[in-house]
């Protein structure tokens, strides 16, 4: 008796059929072996919890409100800006960070849609 005994069948283009059949010719195993293989050595990424694109958008409006004062501090000559710059671009930093994030997630759940 068979130790699998669901039956499941799906659709795949013909790059996705061609791609399976290199796997499973360059291993010699058969279409099922290297699709159970892939499925259970497989890492899936979740799809984030947070709202990274609200957060980002928020982040730049900061930095749009931090460069206004900037622009006004220096034509006033209130005070020196090189301290609010630096933070500036440590919020540059977080922004760039955030994106960063995202593609790798994006790239890497791309795969297994």
């Amino acid at each position: 008796m068979r130790k699998r005994t669901n039956d499941i069948h799906l659709f795949l283009s013909d790059d996705e059929v061609s791609l399976l059949n290199e796997f499973s010719i360059k291993t010699k195993k058969s279409k099922s072996e290297v699709l159970r293989f892939l499925l259970n050595t497989a890492i899936l990424v979740e799809a984030p919890s947070i709202d990274y694109r609200k957060w980002i958008r928020e982040l730049r409006m900061i930095g749009n409100n931090i460069n206004q004062v900037l622009v006004i501090a220096k034509s006033n000559g209130v005070f020196n800006s090189l301290e609010l710059q630096k933070h500036l671009c440590e919020l540059d930093l977080i922004e760039d960070g955030m994106k960063e994030e995202i593609n790798y997630l994006k790239r890497n759940r791309r795969r297994w849609e």
